[in-house]
């Protein structure tokens, strides 16, 4: 039995997740603190599911022993519009720190699309640190407000090679910056709305839409590959808030306006041309 790295889902046969068609790795590597093996690993460390008392958990691993850790904010996740999920056990195993937390029923690859759009975009826009979450990190709770595991750290020049939510410079060892940061934020974006990962050629975010809309685009400009190609992620939020009620009316005015004035400038040539010719 394999788990998504993604949306934590069980799958038992092949390497594609059937809940958000993410690529599964086989587990491999050494037992995890608390049992287990590694259904993910990556330069921080390792992440495990396994079961302790009758709870299925998924724990982290860090590779850094207790003493060596790397210390600095720049890793440290916060959101200032999310809830923390606190660990439920956490301690040292063969001189590493490990963190446990209950294993989510519902992710931001599993329910995101679920999210009222503007709570998903608030929630991202208050990421800092490097906003290189998994999107199995971001916990949805039962009342649909996004929260993240908390009291992990990441403290490398790149979160992971092949991090498919890391900019490709992170890849080759550039410093997390805005535009590393707003990347992140926008493939976790699109992970929430498509249910997969932004990679290859990858589909509109609504792939039964018969075009690309305003919003897909800014999105898609949000994930080029070039760094001074890219659209800020607050004009990718723009894009996908939708207007406010007033601005809605204040639109249909308009709209009735400009059809008033067309219609009377129609009617005045008519005029103009019966009075001309009689």
């Amino acid at each position: 039995m394999a788990v998504c790295p993604f949306c934590l889902t069980d799958v038992s046969d092949g390497d594609v997740c059937p809940a958000c068609g993410g690529l599964v790795g086989r587990a491999g590597g050494d037992e995890g603190p608390l049992g287990g093996e590694a259904f993910l690993e990556d330069r921080t460390g390792a992440f495990y599911v396994t079961e302790d008392q009758g709870e299925r958990l998924v724990v982290w691993w860090s590779w850094y022993p207790t003493d060596e850790e790397p210390s600095g904010s720049d890793g440290a996740q916060s959101s200032d519009s999310g809830s923390d999920v606190p660990p439920v056990r956490e301690g040292v195993y063969l001189g590493r720190r490990y963190l446990a937390w209950p294993l989510p029923k519902r992710t931001l690859a599993s329910s995101g699309a679920a999210l009222p759009i503007e709570r998903l975009l608030d929630f991202l826009s208050g990421l800092s640190g490097t906003c290189e979450l998994y999107p199995f990190e971001i916990i949805i709770d039962s009342d649909g407000n996004p929260g993240f595991m908390s009291g992990r750290t990441q403290s490398v020049p790149a979160r992971v090679p092949g991090n498919l939510f890391a900019a490709p410079e992170r890849q080759i060892g550039y410093e997390s910056d805005s535009l590393t940061r707003d990347y992140a934020r926008s493939a976790l974006l699109y992970c929430a709305l498509a249910g997969r990962y932004p990679t290859g050629v990858f589909p509109p975010p609504n792939p039964v839409a018969s075009s690309l809309t305003d919003p897909d685009l800014a999105l898609f400009g949000a994930l080029r590959s070039e760094r001074s190609a890219r659209i800020p992620f607050d004009e990718v939020k723009r894009a996908y808030t939708p207007p406010s009620p007033l601005r809605r009316t204040l639109s249909v005015v308009w709209a009735l306006a400009g059809s008033a004035a067309l219609m009377g400038f129609g009617a005045a040539l008519v005029y103009a041309a019966w009075a001309y010719l009689h």
